[in-house]
């Protein structure tokens, strides 16, 4: 489902089911693997 909606650290992430916050670490990954470093600083 995240590499579907390809999330960018400027969206507001919801998880709608509220479960285990599995898709807000699935989010978390996702943005580490695809920008790197770059979701900590202004550069995207």
């Amino acid at each position: 489902m995240v590499d579907m909606t390809a999330p960018t650290p400027k969206n507001m992430i919801c998880d709608p089911a509220c479960g285990t916050t599995g898709f807000h670490a699935a989010v978390s990954e996702y943005l580490r693997n695809h920008l790197g470093d770059s979701i900590y600083t202004n550069e995207r």
